[in-house]
């Protein structure tokens, strides 16, 4: 890392065309040649020095010691494609001697320096330095500018680039602007760090958040590098290539980036997760590390996510233009965006990042950040269900008797929980407990749905179909999938925006009929209960979606109670008075409450007067819409309950009782007066 900064121009440019020589004629180099002659003879079978006619141009000498010193490796079992010669030697990944591996890096240093200096860039990339680079004059500043046109470059200079830059990340000494922007995090963390397969930017990676913003920029330029070739990601590609040839071999001549890579081996453990695979079908632990290490490195900037970037470039120069790159910032501004104002490619991609982040709380970065140290405290042993842990934890803190009464979530990790359960509320990918148990339903009872949430981006249909029929046809979605759409009622009830659709139907009557509700605190459930009450008011045209939104709620509500939060709040002790023994489920709970208040026992004040409220409003929605009266609702409950069989047998077998015993009291009649006119007779 010497720096040549005090020395004079002239004294400069002798140096400079000495090194340009040197470069090129292995054999002027009388250093490389008294410390590499035999390695050069056994390694890369150089007939040179025995008089001989040279096998190999002198400037391929050195490549090849350096080849053999770092060895050469590929994501394709037989891929040979990256020698700079054809050289077969069996002893090809032999070590280098010592003294000649000290000369060989000097040496590959200096060619890092300038393209003049590299034989082979400068041969097939002058034309392409003159169109592209003419004004890169720094020490490595001509590499850089051709690595970062790579896609404008000829066919010939962008593969001497290629091979160049997959050097530069295996040892990334070879990169001049790196190592002098980061020195100082060189000298302090990683001068220890191994110079080979990455190992030394792994490190520099690692500690970048102690590194100035010059070194940091510099670290971005190479790891979108990485992120963009998978070959050029030696960790992740020595961590999980026997993974990728085991699980992935059919596609790895199709896997260009490392998130295409990863993509496809979490593809794999899907399928066995599903079931499809067989048992069998697991990551090494060693590339699950790298998995993980890799994609909380690519959390952290738009740039390490090639694709992602690429789909919506326009997407954030238009709506995410001020933001400043770094920390997820990006991501977030897209994640926060309506749907139908991003263009549907982007749309696309980033809810595939949506489904990971949602599905793996440590791979997101947002949300480790500011909410990491209350992971820690109170949710450290479910690391998978943290955020909704924590989301448990923040709406459930102010209730009655909580011991975390007193805590005090800081306004950004709120502001992330809220967040991320609204997206979840959006899409049923995002929900782990839909996607698992209402996989079917959703495939059987809501495929035009699916369609319109996946083609348009439409929020919250599916979840919304969902509710509908779990409110009209219960016998059709499993007790599982039934459980999870209750559970996502119940925090709608509290929280409209947690029910997208309604939001949605219901904009324009929150802002008429409930906008003083709007701004209290959210999690009162405020909102919902106006809507409700104000249900007779709206316009039974214009405001019908938003009529059925709140209907179906009251319809969940009416047969599970936990569906209706602030009414189990009020009648929480009530159902432990009166209603013990009574099973959750099937309006029975609710039922019971009815049954206590209209046969007059003593019950709260409070949950009198809800129960009332309730019924008033069935009544007004008997009125409204009379398929759904009031006397329907209890018949819809019992004839399309999980119960309506066992309820039609105990009717059956009510009627066979009457049945039997008139046949019986009959035959006795005939007995009797048989025997009365026997007697006659005689």
């Amino acid at each position: 890392m010497a720096d040549s900064a005090g020395v004079p121009p002239a004294c400069r440019r002798h140096l400079f065309s000495l090194q340009y020589f040197l470069s090129r004629d292995f054999n002027l180099n009388s250093e490389l040649v008294s410390a590499c002659k035999e390695d050069s003879e056994r390694l890369c079978s150089y007939t040179g020095f025995k008089g001989q006619k040279e096998n190999l141009s002198p400037s391929m000498i050195l490549s090849c010691l350096y080849r053999a010193e770092v060895g050469e490796d590929s994501l394709d079992e037989d891929s040979d494609e990256d020698d700079d010669s054809q050289d077969d030697n069996p002893e090809e990944k032999t070590k280098v001697s010592p003294q000649c591996k000290a000369e060989v890096h000097r040496m590959m240093a200096r060619r890092a320096s300038s393209v003049h200096l590299n034989p082979r860039l400068e041969q097939d990339c002058t034309a392409d330095l003159g169109r592209f680079c003419i004004d890169s004059n720094g020490k490595g500043e001509d590499i850089r500018c051709l690595q970062t046109s790579i896609d404008k470059l000829s066919e010939e200079c962008r593969t001497s680039v290629k091979k160049w830059s997959k050097l530069a990340i295996k040892d990334v000494r070879m990169n001049k602007p790196l190592m002098k922007s980061c020195r100082a995090l060189y000298m302090s963390k990683c001068s220890a760090a191994h110079h080979k397969e990455g190992e030394l930017l792994r490190c520099l990676v690692d500690y970048r958040k102690e590194a100035d913003p010059e070194c940091r920029a510099e670290l971005l330029r190479v790891m979108k590098r990485k992120s963009k070739d998978v070959r050029l990601n030696f960790p992740f590609k020595n961590a999980c290539k026997p993974d990728l040839l085991k699980y992935c071999h059919d596609k790895l001549k199709l896997l260009k980036t490392t998130g295409e890579a990863m993509q496809c081996l979490r593809q794999a453990m899907g399928d066995n997760d599903a079931g499809k695979e067989g048992p069998h079908n697991r990551l090494s632990e060693k590339c699950e590390a790298e998995m993980k290490r890799q994609s909380k490195q690519n959390a952290q900037h738009i740039a390490l996510n090639p694709k992602l970037q690429a789909s919506c470039k326009m997407d954030i120069q238009q709506l995410c233009g001020n933001v400043e790159p770094g920390e997820a910032k990006v991501i977030n501004c897209l994640i926060h965006q309506d749907p139908e104002m991003i263009s549907k490619e982007c749309h696309t991609h980033l809810l595939k990042k949506k489904k990971l982040i949602f599905k793996k709380p440590k791979l997101d970065f947002s949300f480790q950040k500011h909410c990491g140290d209350y992971i820690e405290r109170f949710c450290s042993s479910s690391p998978e269900t943290a955020r909704e842990c924590l989301t448990d934890l923040l709406r459930n803190k102010d209730k009655p008797g909580s011991v975390h009464s007193d805590l005090n979530i800081r306004a950004k990790c709120r502001d992330i929980l809220l967040n991320r359960e609204e997206e979840a509320a959006k899409y049923w990918q995002l929900n782990p407990g839909l996607a698992t148990h209402c996989k079917n339903p959703i495939d059987e009872h809501c495929s035009s749905e699916k369609i319109l949430a996946g083609e348009q981006g439409r929020e919250g249909v599916v979840i919304y179909c969902l509710e509908n029929v779990l409110a009209h046809r219960p016998e059709l979605v499993p007790k599982p999938c039934a459980k999870q759409i209750r559970k996502l009622a119940a925090k709608s009830a509290t929280d409209y925006r947690l029910s997208a659709h309604l939001a949605k139907v219901c904009e324009n009557e929150i802002l008429t009929k409930c906008s003083t509700e709007n701004d209290k605190p959210r999690g009162e459930g405020s909102v919902i209960k106006c809507l409700k009450k104000n249900l007779k008011f709206l316009d039974k045209v214009n405001s019908a979606p938003c009529v059925k939104a709140v209907i179906n709620l009251v319809v969940l509500a009416r047969h599970d109670v936990h569906v209706d939060p602030s009414l189990f709040q009020s009648c929480l002790v009530d159902l432990r008075k009166v209603c013990p023994y009574v099973l959750p489920g099937e309006g029975r709970l609710l039922q019971c409450l009815l049954t206590q208040y209209k046969s007059g026992h003593e019950m709260s004040p409070q949950c009198k007067l809800d129960l009332q409220s309730r019924m008033d409003m069935w009544e007004t929605i008997a009125k409204m819409n009379p398929g759904m009266a009031s006397a329907l609702e209890v018949a819809h409950a019992v004839m399309h309950s999980r119960a309506r069989t066992s309820i039609a047998s105990m009717f059956l077998t009510f009627i066979a009782v009457i049945f039997l015993f008139g046949c019986m009291s009959g035959r006795r009649c005939r007995c009797r007066k048989k025997r009365g006119a026997d007697k006659k007779a005689y």
